[in-house]
């Protein structure tokens, strides 16, 4: 009677983790590319809500640059969209006056954001113009926003 062994050999196992390490290289990339994009998703949205709330302070003051209610400078209110993109990216007002305003969205260093090669920080100003990182042309706004 002849017993048969039971188990995997070497070259099997080393079947396996080749099989595993080229997945790996395939998915990993991928699942970086979407978290770089979920977060831009995210960013670009809450630069939306901000306007509108910029919008609906500029209807009650008739400037932008004014609290509603004479309370002072505007300033950036904490909303919930800040919340998700904070992690990533900083919201700022840099241009703001009475009749302008630009809400930027500038990636954190050291984030996924970062990694994001054509469209690292994100503007929108009181006309609606949207820029990535400086490029107002139709390309690269389609690809970022």
């Amino acid at each position: 009677m002849h017993k048969t062994k039971q188990g995997f050999t070497l070259i099997e196992v080393m079947i396996v983790v080749a099989v595993i390490g080229i997945i790996a290289a395939v998915a990993y990339p991928a699942y970086q590319r979407y978290g770089v994009t979920t977060y831009r998703t995210a960013a670009t949205s809450c630069l939306h809500q901000h306007a509108q709330l910029l919008e609906r302070n500029y209807s009650s003051t008739l400037a932008y640059n004014t609290k509603k209610g004479g309370g002072g400078t505007y300033t950036l209110p904490a909303i919930e969209c800040n919340t998700h993109v904070e992690k990533v990216y900083t919201l700022s007002l840099p241009t703001l006056t009475a009749t302008t305003f630009t809400i930027q969205a500038t990636p954190k260093t050291d984030s996924i954001a970062s990694r994001d090669s054509v469209c690292k920080t994100l503007t929108l100003n009181e006309k609606g113009v949207r820029t990535a990182d400086g490029k107002s042309d139709t390309a690269t706004i389609q690809q970022c926003w």
